[in-house]
C-alpha cells in the first residue's frame, strides 16, 4: 500500500458501482494536504485460461493481494471484485483486451482515464464489464471480503457433465464456495445441461452483440479481471490497476465443449 500525501488544487472523483451501474460524482478541492491510497491490485496468476482451451482447462485461478493492502490503518481495504463481460465475437474481445491494457500500462493515475474507470463504465463510455453475482450472496457490494491474507481463488463459470469437479464454482481458499452467475441472476450455462436459462440477447448489459456474420452463433466468450477494492475514512472508493485473468468459450450446443 503506497500513501502520498501532497497539496494540489484538482478535481477529484467520488466513485459508486453496485453491479454494472456507475455513479462518477466529481467536485472541486482547495489547496491542502490531500492523502491518496495506491491499492495494489492481484498480481498473481496461476491458470489462465484461453477461449480454445479444452472444456476441464476453462477455470480461471489467480491469488489475492490482501497482505499489503491492509497494512494502512488510515484506509479500509475491503477486498477483491472480478468483473466479466460476454462477447460474441472473439476479435473484438481481443480489440478491448488490447486497449484496456495499454491503460492499465500507462502512468496516468487520474481516475477518469484509469483502467478501472474505463473497464466498468456502461457501454458507450467505457468497456461494460459487470461485477460478478453469485446465487448464495446475490449483488454484494465486495465479492471477496478481505480476510488480510493471501489467497488463492478459484471459478469455473460453467457446468461441464455431471461430475462435481467440473461444477460451476466460485472457491475461496478458507472461505465459502459461491455459485456464479450474470448481473441479471443468470446462470452462464446459456441453456447447456438443460438449464433454463438461455443465451445472451442483443441489449443484455453485459454482453456485446456484434452482428459479425462470421462469428459462430452458439459460442460465446468471456473475459474476466479482478481489481482490489477499498476506500478512505471519508469513504471516497478507491479501485486497483486492472488484473485479466483470462477467457473462456462457452459453446451452448453442446454440454461438453
Amino acid at each position: 500500500m503506497n500513501v502520498k500525501t501532497i497539496c494540489k488544487k484538482s478535481f477529484f472523483a467520488k466513485w459508486f458501482i453496485t453491479g454494472c451501474f456507475f455513479v462518477l460524482t466529481l467536485f472541486n478541492s482547495s489547496c491542502g494536504l490531500d492523502t491518496y491510497y495506491e491499492i495494489e491490485a492481484p498480481a498473481t496468476i496461476l491458470h489462465e485460461p484461453s477461449y480454445n482451451s479444452a472444456y476441464d482447462e476453462r477455470y480461471f485461478e489467480f491469488m489475492t493481494n490482501e497482505v499489503v493492502n491492509s497494512e494502512n490503518q488510515g484506509f479500509s481495504f475491503t477486498g477483491t471484485n472480478i468483473y466479466y463481460r460476454i462477447y460474441d465475437d472473439i476479435s473484438e474481445l481481443n480489440n478491448d483486451r488490447t486497449r484496456l491494457q495499454n491503460l492499465a500500462s500507462s502512468n496516468d493515475v487520474n481516475a477518469i482515464n484509469s483502467a478501472a474507470y474505463s473497464l466498468i463504465q456502461p457501454k458507450g463510455n467505457g468497456y461494460g464489464y459487470c461485477l460478478l453475482n453469485t446465487v448464495e450472496n446475490r449483488e454484494a457490494a465486495t465479492l471477496i471480503p478481505s480476510r488480510a491474507s493471501d489467497r488463492r481463488i478459484k471459478i469455473r463459470l460453467t457446468n461441464y457433465g455431471t461430475v462435481s469437479e467440473f461444477r460451476s464454482y466460485l472457491d475461496i481458499e478458507d472461505g465459502p464456495t459461491y455459485t456464479p452467475l450474470r448481473e441479471n441472476g443468470k446462470s452462464f450455462d446459456f441453456g447447456r445441461n438443460g438449464s433454463r436459462d438461455g443465451m445472451p440477447v442483443q441489449g443484455d448489459i453485459d454482453y456485446s452483440y456484434s452482428n459479425n456474420t462470421n462469428s459462430n452463433p452458439t459460442i460465446k466468450y468471456v473475459a474476466l479481471y479482478a481489481l482490489a477494492v477499498g476506500h478512505d475514512a471519508p469513504y471516497s472508493n478507491y479501485y486497483s490497476n486492472i488484473f485479466y485473468i483470462g477467457t473462456v468459450s462457452i459453446d451452448s450446443s453442446t454440454p461438453d465443449n
